[in-house]
């Protein structure tokens, strides 16, 4: 039983991604009738919004898009930045969804927002040890490889 709670979430990860990079891949060959790009479309889409003070950044990788609600910014993939197919223009499109959402408070990315830090836990390991007059919780820390430092704002007693 546990078995299938870990399979069946890994396939339709798995299938959900390759129909995502196959969608992809083949809209990428349109050009859009606009001649814009996807940092154009994205631009346009916030002004029209009264988003102009977010900051729309060009990133590394593939399909690696994203929009952060701490910093205010788009990050957009070098592909999807300056090409200008149906396919860039989807994919900021998307992310512009999401900044529109964040200003809304839409109930459901407050609700990503508030799940985000708490399932990027692993980085720092909670232990309680529970005494006659109360509970204490000790806090160690964990390298991580995206961290040079450990953990400081857990102030642990040694970094292993």
């Amino acid at each position: 039983m546990n078995f299938l709670l870990i399979i069946i979430p890994a396939i339709l990860i798995i299938v959900s991604q390759a129909y995502i990079k196959c969608s992809y891949n083949k809209y990428r060959e349109f050009s859009v009738k606009s001649g814009k790009s996807g940092y154009e479309t994205a631009r346009e889409i916030l002004d029209s919004n009264g988003l102009s003070d977010v900051r729309i950044v060009k990133i590394g990788g593939e399909l690696t898009d994203n929009f952060n609600p701490k910093t205010n910014t788009i990050s957009l993939s070098s592909d999807i930045y300056d090409d200008k197919s149906i396919a860039s223009v989807s994919v900021a499109a998307h992310e512009c969804g999401h900044v529109i959402q964040h200003k809304e408070k839409y109930a459901f990315i407050v609700l990503r927002s508030i799940l985000v830090p708490i399932v990027s836990i692993p980085v720092v390991q909670r232990k309680r040890s529970t005494t006659a007059s109360a509970t204490v919780r000790a806090y160690s820390c964990q390298p991580s490889p995206d961290r040079a430092s450990c953990c400081p704002q857990w102030q642990p007693a040694a970094c292993p």
